[in-house]
Parts: C-alpha cells; sequence; structure tokens
C-alpha cells in the first residue's frame, strides 16, 4: 500500500514539474544576425500590403518598396548596435508572417549585405520579420521571430514596446 501512496505521488510531482517547466514564459530577443561590421544604420518604412493581406506567405524584398526614413548620424552608429540587443518575457505562438512590412531598422554592412528587421501589425497584433540580404537582396538567412508575441506583462515588458523605445531614443523622425 505505501509503495503504491509513493508511485501516485511521484506521478503527481512529476506532472506538476512538467506544467510548470512549459507553462513559464520564455525570453525572446531581438538582434542582429550578423556579427560583421556595420557602416550605416537606417530608419527605414516598408509599404508591403501583400504582407498584411495574406501574412502566410513569403514575398521577396523590393528595395523600391523601402522607403529611408532616416540615416542614424555616424558617431551613434556603435552605441546604437551595442544596444540593439532587446529582450523581454513572453509567449512565442506559431510563424505567422514571412515577408517585411512596416516599420524598421536596416543595417547595413562594409560588403554590401544588410540586415532588415520590420515590426508588423496584421489583424491588430505585431509581428516581427527579421532577415539577412547579400549586397543584391538576395536572402542570405531569416530568424523565426514572426509568430504573434503575446506579453503577459506590463507594457514595459513587451518586446515591440522596447524596439519602438530604442528607435524614438535614436531616431528624431520618430521622436516628433
Amino acid at each position: 500500500m505505501r509503495k503504491s501512496i509513493n508511485y501516485i505521488l511521484g506521478i503527481a510531482l512529476s506532472c506538476c514539474i512538467v506544467v510548470v517547466l512549459f507553462g513559464c514564459d520564455q525570453a525572446y530577443t531581438i538582434r542582429r544576425m550578423s556579427g560583421d561590421p556595420v557602416i550605416n544604420v537606417e530608419l527605414i518604412y516598408y509599404d508591403n500590403p501583400e504582407a498584411r493581406n495574406k501574412p502566410g506567405e513569403a514575398f521577396p524584398l523590393d528595395l523600391e518598396k523601402l522607403e529611408v526614413l532616416e540615416v542614424l548620424d555616424s558617431s551613434m552608429i556603435e552605441s546604437f548596435v551595442d544596444k540593439f540587443h532587446i529582450s523581454a518575457l513572453g509567449g512565442l505562438d506559431r510563424q505567422t508572417l514571412f515577408s517585411h512590412d512596416g516599420i524598421g531598422v536596416r543595417f547595413i554592412h562594409e560588403d554590401g549585405s544588410f540586415e532588415v528587421i520590420t515590426l508588423t501589425t496584421v489583424n491588430g497584433r505585431e509581428r516581427f520579420f527579421m532577415c539577412l540580404y547579400d549586397s543584391a537582396g538576395n536572402v542570405i538567412r531569416t530568424i523565426d521571430m514572426a509568430g504573434d508575441i503575446s506579453m503577459g506583462h506590463s507594457t514595459g515588458d513587451r518586446l515591440f514596446d522596447r524596439f519602438n523605445d530604442l528607435l524614438d531614443e535614436y531616431f528624431t523622425v520618430r521622436s516628433n
């Protein structure tokens, strides 16, 4: 009888541990995809209604749709790059966005390759899409941060709010 009780308690404890481990929030981070030196940082707007209308489809980067809103002063590039490691707790749902749209940042490297990180609102939910491109605009790789980021914390803990706060801190277009 005692073995049965210990067995049942062991199973119950194991179930509790599994629930606690898988029920906890995870930390998510937005950071540059490449370690290559950055020679230029731009605040950009990428107008891609196709991504909003069909977020489950991938559309190639069209540099004609990319509008440079502001170029970061060269004296601030190193500081911005150092701070561009944004973390927050939250849950990441399934991948739902496969193309750029909206406000973002473009990091340009010495070899002409560049990274684009955009924050898009689709159906009232904010999503990130991040991609590294060669100098011709061909995809080198993407990072799957394209799901709904659903934060159960205060506004200050939300990843997209921290992203916007960093843009506001460094770019005058955002603070006007």
